[in-house]
């Protein structure tokens, strides 16, 4: 899984379905939820609850 930051989004390009790439528009990443959601829902995007 890779992270890239850019102005409070968070980008993230997952492995297991390289085509999909799921924007997290502010706070953060809970690493091991956003992988099992991933596989359960394979999201698209999210967004995050402001801290």
């Amino acid at each position: 899984m890779m992270i890239q930051k850019m102005n409070n989004i968070h980008v993230v390009a997952v492995k297991d379905f390289p085509d999909d790439i799921i924007l997290f528009l502010s706070g953060e990443i809970n690493l091991d939820k956003l992988d099992e959601e991933v596989k359960m829902k394979k999201i698209i995007w999210a967004r995050i609850k402001d801290e």
